[in-house]
């Protein structure tokens, strides 16, 4: 909501700076920022105007601008006190340290909000989780961490390149579910191992399913995670509202976590198949050797 305090400081800055001003009777000022406006009531081009540029710590941002409305005899072409023009300047100073302050903090939040997810994320994946339980455990906890309301995780199969999927959230599970690389958009994320990023699917895509009925998201992440350079499997997320730049920086970061616990989980079963048909093979030796 920073944003909208900024807003609403701006509309009041501008409204404040013509009673600083020796004819507040007919000044105006505006102030632009980011190509937004914000001014009094009664601004209107003239030709005495004064302006300073607003500028945070990275380029400038905006400008104020200050105009008497009126013609007056006692002004001349340069009727502006320099004492106003150190007041504007001040102004201006003020409100980009502001922008700086609060564009600050919001990286702070955005790191610690990134940080939590990964910690979070990497709780669930602990333990000697089975593939199926483990897919389960990571798409549950994307879809809500990322407010999508369906999700599913494909993984690779081992002997070919075809995706099934492993684990869902509110997902229509259905006997086409499971894919070829580059069939699909699933299929084709894998195949050139990129995100797909897409909106304004289309109407049979995907359905969510709930008590109030049938909903189509709106938007989609396609995204593939890949182990040793090889694309081992690929999530897909869907939500009625569009995915932030944080929630896709978000799963383009836990997608190596992603990949390495699904790798482990699926050496695991593999490690456990191959115990299991060597103690076979011991017993049946044993049993021929009595």
């Amino acid at each position: 909501h920073d944003d909208l305090v900024l807003e609403d400081l701006y509309q009041s800055v501008a409204e404040i700076i013509p009673v600083s001003w020796q004819f507040p009777d007919f000044t105006a000022a505006r102030i632009t920022i980011d190509g937004k406006q914000y001014k009094t009531n009664n601004w209107k081009e003239s030709r005495w105007m004064q302006f300073v540029d607003i500028k945070s710590s990275k380029a400038i941002v905006g400008k104020i601008e200050v105009v008497y409305l009126e013609e007056n005899s006692k002004l001349d072409d340069n009727p502006f006190l320099i004492e106003e023009k150190q007041l504007l300047e001040v102004i201006a100073e003020r409100i980009g340290k502001i922008i700086d302050r609060i564009s600050a903090e919001k990286n702070i939040s955005k790191k610690n909000w990134l940080i939590n997810g990964l910690k979070q994320l990497s709780d669930k994946m602990q333990g000697d989780q089975k593939t199926d339980e483990l897919s389960a455990n990571i798409i549950t906890f994307l879809a809500k961490y990322l407010h999508a309301q369906v999700g599913a995780l494909y993984v690779k199969d081992d002997k070919k390149e075809q995706l099934s999927i492993s684990g869902t959230y509110a997902y229509p599970i259905s006997k086409d579910n499971n894919c070829m690389f580059g069939e699909g958009l699933v299929g084709q994320a894998a195949f050139e191992n990129e995100m797909i990023i897409l909106s304004d699917l289309p109407e049979d895509y995907i359905t969510i399913n709930s008590a109030l009925g049938k909903t189509i998201p709106n938007n989609l992440i396609v995204s593939p995670f890949t182990h040793d350079g090889e694309v081992l499997g690929v999530i897909e997320l869907g939500s009625i509202n569009e995915f932030s730049d944080n929630e896709l920086d978000f799963i383009k970061t836990s997608m190596k976590d992603i990949a390495i616990a699904i790798n482990s989980s699926i050496a695991r079963v593999k490690m456990k198949v191959l115990l299991d048909k060597t103690l076979q093979q011991s017993e049946q030796l044993q049993s021929q050797q009595e």
